[in-house]
């Protein structure tokens, strides 16, 4: 847990494949948000076809958003460890914080420092972070349970899958 992660790409690289990978994000949750936002928005018999076109219309767009995001922060964090010479989780803190300024500048320059100091808390301090730290784990029925072992789900995807897992089960459930 308190190693630095060493399989990753290095610098310049890096920055291609987060972007990649958070427009894949984006666009998957994108297609699976607005496929149901746009089911249910829909008349009765045209549900299907409204979900579709909800999807063709938003799910690129959501994409995009998540693609413009996590390359700014991927390139905020290779500049720390360049201007730094060190990897640690205050190069993510920085760049969490200077993502959100950045992207808040056309609003202005207090809605943009207001931003910056709350991006680091919503990446470090938030519920995500404590669920991810956490040794409960979801076990797909109705209550969380203890996995027995500290930080079973670490990686990205993991905690993904765990997530969708959630939402099919609301879904089926609202059924």
């Amino acid at each position: 847990m308190g190693t630095p992660e060493t399989s990753r790409e290095p610098c310049p690289d890096r920055i291609l494949d987060d972007i990649g990978g958070a427009f894949g994000m984006g666009a998957v949750g994108g297609a699976a948000f607005h496929f149901l936002k746009g089911t249910y928005n829909s008349p009765k018999g045209e549900r299907a076809l409204g979900g579709y076109q909800a999807v063709r219309m938003n799910a690129p767009r959501v994409g995009g958003s998540f693609a413009v995001w996590g390359g700014l922060f991927s390139t905020f964090d290779c500049t720390m460890v360049y201007v730094r010479q060190k990897e640690d989780p205050w190069n993510s803190i920085i760049a969490g914080a200077a993502t959100g300024g950045f992207l808040q500048v056309r609003q202005g320059l207090k809605a943009a420092s207001r931003s910056a100091l709350a991006a680091p808390w919503d990446d470090h301090g938030g519920s995500f972070a404590k669920f991810r730290k956490s040794d409960r784990i979801w076990d797909g029925t109705t209550s969380w349970t203890n996995s027995g072992e500290y930080g079973k789900h670490e990686s990205r995807f993991d905690i993904i899958v765990i997530l969708v897992r959630r939402i099919f089960w609301w879904c089926e459930r609202e059924r």
